[in-house]
């Protein structure tokens, strides 16, 4: 694979493939990414500095010259620990689900779908727990 198709996977990965705010992104036109991103087009250093720059996970041996992969391993292992303990956490409090409010249902939702932190304080879950209990589970 060339720089050129390199460099449009960073864009289509991290900016959803909008070239356009990756132009503004590194301060350039339009135009300039559609040749910089043309098969066979020439690359620079500048642009690879800034999208390096603009993307410290992006191995830079991977941009070069398409050496190993494109996101450096130790930004992989940090993502996969993020998500599992959010994951153990999340399952965690799935067995009280029947017992939250609306809005704890609607918070634990959101949590859930756009893959962040539910956040919950102690009281909640003691009331959920004793809930639980009341319910004999």
């Amino acid at each position: 694979m060339s720089i050129n198709k390199r460099i449009k996977q960073v864009i289509d990965i991290k900016l959803g493939g909008s070239q356009k705010a990756f132009a503004a992104l590194i301060e350039a036109t339009p135009q300039y990414v559609a040749r910089l991103i043309a098969e066979g087009g020439s690359v620079g250093l500048e642009p690879v500095i800034k999208i390096l720059k603009l993307y410290p996970d992006v191995d830079a041996r991977w941009l070069i010259l398409g050496d190993g992969e494109m996101i450096t391993p130790g930004h992989f292992n940090e993502v996969k620990f993020f998500l599992h303990q959010n994951i153990q956490e999340m399952l965690k409090i799935e067995q009280y689900l029947p017992y939250m409010t609306d809005d704890e249902l609607k918070q634990y939702k959101n949590a859930a779908t756009t893959f962040t932190a539910y956040n919950y304080e102690q009281k909640q879950l003691d009331r959920w727990s004793k809930l639980a209990e009341q319910h004999g589970k």
